[in-house]
């Protein structure tokens, strides 16, 4: 966007070279495609699987697919029929863990690479010397235009392999920030908000801090009507679900001017009108857990 491309802010119509770093703008609650696309559903699902449970940075034409599930293992060697001249492999490992690995066959000459692999290279998410990390991946492009009955699939699939299915969420969890961006801005597709958390754990294998994203959605209902009826292992609670997502935020700033303003009463009556709990009027939880800033007395009218 340019300088004086205007956008919506918690203070209204703003250009965007009035804003600087950090500050909020308004996203659309959904998000359409002008002419929606089709794949072949069985390749989106080996897609899927590979990104969410995948082994894609070994060097060489490879591409694993790691699980401990039988359905998921067999789902994913269906979906390897798809592509020409393909020879699936497994390997047992332990904890009872099967990789399932691929190998050309009828292979033109020696260095023709496997047709797994090329649909990986063609994506981005291979290369001649090898493949991304799992901190690395990302959703190739051509999914978000795909139509929301296929966005759905592919998404089922990835829970199917990587998610959690709960009574009050839905979340999956990964190390790589631009995949979790992108599952993100795929739900949106379906009208599905989805927030995202961050945190850090040490990684005794590379011996470093490491930040892992959470994608989580609250609004079950729409989830189990959209997503859940293409799962094949997960399964949705029993009962009502939820259907409220995340209330809309606003600046606490913006909030407090409001307050100041529109109450002339104390902040205990406030909370026994309105249900206003005051731990939206602490600025630095940190630092006022316990008390009450000082501050807050200029709230206190009476």
């Amino acid at each position: 966007m340019t300088d004086n491309h205007r956008v919506l802010t918690e203070n209204g119509w703003r250009e965007l070279g009035q804003l600087q770093a950090g500050d909020y703008i308004a996203t659309p609650r959904q998000l359409f495609a002008d002419t929606s696309q089709h794949t072949d559903p069985q390749k989106l699902r080996v897609l899927a699987y590979l990104l969410a449970d995948g082994s894609l940075s070994a060097h060489g034409a490879t591409a694993d697919f790691v699980s401990k599930d039988q359905v998921l293992i067999d789902a994913y060697q269906e979906g390897l029929t798809r592509f020409e001249r393909l020879e699936p492999r497994t390997l047992q490992q332990v904890r009872g863990v099967t990789r399932v690995m691929v190998a050309g066959k009828e292979k033109k000459s020696s260095h023709e690479t496997n047709s797994l692999v090329q649909f990986l290279r063609d994506l981005g998410l291979k290369t001649m010397k090898g493949g991304g990390w799992s901190g690395d991946k990302f959703v190739p492009e051509f999914v978000f235009g795909l139509d929301e009955e296929q966005i759905s699939f592919f998404l089922a699939s990835y829970w199917d392999c990587d998610g959690y299915v709960g009574k009050r969420s839905c979340f999956i969890k990964t190390i790589s920030k631009h995949l979790a961006k992108d599952l993100q801005t795929l739900l949106l597709r379906l009208g599905i908000y989805a927030t995202i958390y961050e945190s850090r754990y040490f990684n005794n294998r590379r011996q470093e801090q490491i930040i892992a994203y959470q994608l989580t959605v609250y609004n079950l209902k729409t989830f189990n009507d959209k997503i859940a009826p293409y799962l094949l292992l997960k399964k949705m609670p029993e009962g009502e679900l939820c259907s409220e997502e995340l209330r809309d935020k606003v600046s606490r700033n913006i909030f407090l001017q409001e307050v100041e303003t529109a109450w002339d009463g104390s902040i205990h009556s406030l909370m026994r009108t309105h249900g206003v709990d005051r731990q939206h009027f602490i600025k630095n939880t940190n630092n006022c857990r316990g008390s009450h800033p000082r501050w807050f007395g200029r709230l206190l009218k009476n």
